[in-house]
């Protein structure tokens, strides 16, 4: 099965500088190539790649390569090859004016990010933006919108699989929608199994076919935003907590749902928090932590942090807001101190997550402050390791994860060679 093409080489300046991907020729070949499989890891080194029409045609270890004015050759230097990255938590609507879409978009490109999973909260405004990238209007990643939005949306390009997780089905007698009665659980490689689907969605479903509704919706796997709702249900006055989370949110009082997070940290419960993670583990519900953004509103105080050389790609008005002394105006002492507790406990509970079997997908909640487009999803990574995840693990959270989770994994997340029965990416 062939593949888009949405490999990166890690030296992406590179490539960037030798093909412009809106005037690509109609064969790309690159050499000397170190592939990286994201299945187990292993390399396959000094491979030839060869697109053609944007898909990746072979992946060989010789290849005769013909002169053409429309093949185009890419001599990788023995750098590495990987999939396109993902980032799964970002916002791009809302922003101040100051981050232009021409500005912005194109920091993810630079960095290897291809996709992006947008949870801003202006529908319409996401539709236009995804319609101008993909028409080529506008330099930017793939972009589907995020879990709570989506459900509305029309274009497939907007559904995400977690869209789903209360499917209706079509009952036998009556033609009448009906709720599944419980969630299904799947394995997370088996969620085509549509046998398995029906056989379980019994007595209340017939089937998809008498409904003409694909198979695919009725996969239950969600996401869970950041790390606060995860936190909150290993505290053993968790119920009261989610009831206080709730109030603080409808009235709009941040003091009020920060101290509910301070009470959950507080009140972490190792046994129930055990638990609760393997149910998550067995639910098919992965864990967006996007530890960067948590890391970044506790490195506030640090000495240097305005001369952080990727605030050259930050638009200069947005620079002068994220000068870390009008920032710190509104943290005293104990704030910091509580933002740095935070980090900490964040990157141990995303630990204890990991030894219980919780699947984890890469998200920055870019552009906060000093959680930079395209750059901060590279630190994500690199936190994901110190928190227990192996490198191939954290790789996995930016690439395979997301196509597993989108059901889109004949399109992106793996670079594989032909003959295997999966997709190229």
């Amino acid at each position: 099965m062939r593949g888009p093409f949405l490999a990166v080489l890690l030296l992406s300046s590179a490539v960037s500088a030798q093909w412009n991907p809106w005037h690509s020729p109609q064969e790309l070949v690159i050499t000397n190539a170190n592939v990286v499989n994201l299945l187990d890891g292993s390399i396959l080194p000094n491979r030839t790649v060869v697109i053609k029409r944007g898909r990746i045609e072979a992946i060989a270890k010789v290849g005769l390569i013909s002169s053409s004015p429309k093949i185009q050759i890419v001599n990788a230097a023995g750098k590495y090859l990987i999939p396109g990255l993902w980032d799964m938590h970002v916002h791009s609507d809302d922003l101040p004016s100051a981050w232009d879409d021409n500005i912005l978009y194109p920091l993810y490109i630079a960095n290897g990010v291809i996709g992006v999973r947008d949870m801003s909260s202006n529908q319409d405004g996401l539709k236009r933006r995804q319609e101008r990238i993909e028409h080529g209007d506008l330099l930017g990643p793939h972009l589907v919108m995020g879990t709570a939005l989506s459900a509305t949306a029309t274009a497939p390009h907007f559904r995400n699989i977690s869209d789903f997780v209360e499917p209706a089905v079509v009952a036998a007698k009556d033609k009448t929608p009906a709720p599944l009665s419980a969630p299904l659980t799947l394995s997370r490689l088996s969620f085509l199994d549509s046998p398995e689907i029906l056989q379980r969605a019994r007595p209340v479903a017939v089937t998809a076919i008498h409904s003409e509704q694909p198979l695919a919706p009725f996969t239950p796997e969600k996401s869970m935003e950041h790390l606060t709702e995860a936190l909150i249900a290993c505290s053993p006055d968790g119920a009261e907590l989610a009831k206080e989370r709730k109030a603080t949110s409808e009235n709009r009082d941040p003091d009020g749902h920060w101290a509910v997070g301070m009470k959950a940290f507080a009140s972490y419960d190792p046994a129930k928090a055990w638990d609760h993670f393997v149910e998550i583990s067995n639910s098919n519900t992965w864990q967006v932590p996007s530890l960067v953004w948590t890391q970044a509103s506790a490195n506030l105080d640090r000495s240097g942090l305005g001369g952080d050389p990727r605030l050259l790609y930050v638009p200069h008005s947005v620079r002068l807001e994220w000068e870390p002394e009008k920032l710190l105006r509104h943290a005293d002492a104990k704030r910091m101190e509580e933002l740095k507790t935070e980090a900490s406990r964040s990157a141990q509970l995303v630990n204890d997550m990991h030894r219980a079997g919780v699947q984890f997908l890469a998200g920055t909640n870019s552009p906060e402050p000093y959680v930079f487009p395209g750059f901060s999803l590279h630190d994500e990574l690199e936190l994901l390791v110190k928190s227990g995840l192996t490198p191939l693990e954290a790789l996995q959270s930016a690439t395979f994860n997301p196509a597993l989770f989108m059901i889109k994994l004949d399109q992106f997340g793996i670079v594989q060679e032909k003959h295997v029965r999966t997709c190229f990416c």
